[in-house]
């Protein structure tokens, strides 16, 4: 009999990078009533990768703005890629346009999902990507 481990999202550690507050805070709770084990927050790109890098491996997956005025979600998106390939990264943004999203798929990201976010579409989202994090 083989058992199939997978993950919940209890076993999740989400950063939630944004320049605005308050999205910040709402993403934050949703996580958190979705079971989401730990929430960290960064207002940025360059506090995000403080954060990464001094966390010791536990950020396990990351969910981003594009827009912010110290680094772009995107520029945030390729440094991690350099070093951390695996890490799920999520962008919630407003840009729906066709460049936008090709140019986040060709750098890597795992999801995209539009601005203003809706806790089930965020659920669903976070589902797809529990489903290829390893056990």
């Amino acid at each position: 009999m083989v058992v199939t481990m997978t993950c919940s999202f209890a076993d999740l550690r989400v950063l939630v990078v944004d320049d605005i507050p308050m999205t910040r805070d709402l993403v934050s709770e949703i996580l958190r009533h979705m079971g989401v084990s730990q929430v960290f927050k960064a207002s940025g790109g360059h506090e995000a990768l403080e954060v990464v890098s001094s966390s010791g491996g536990l950020i396990n997956t990351i969910l981003c703005d594009w827009n912010m005025p110290d680094m772009e979600g995107i520029d945030l998106l390729r440094v991690v890629r350099k070093e951390n390939k695996d890490i799920p990264f999520l962008f919630l943004t407003g840009r729906d346009d066709v460049e936008s999203v090709k140019m986040a798929r060709d750098a890597g990201v795992d999801g995209y999902l539009l601005k203003p976010v809706c806790p089930n579409k965020l659920r669903e989202k976070m589902e797809r990507l529990l489903q290829k994090m390893p056990a």
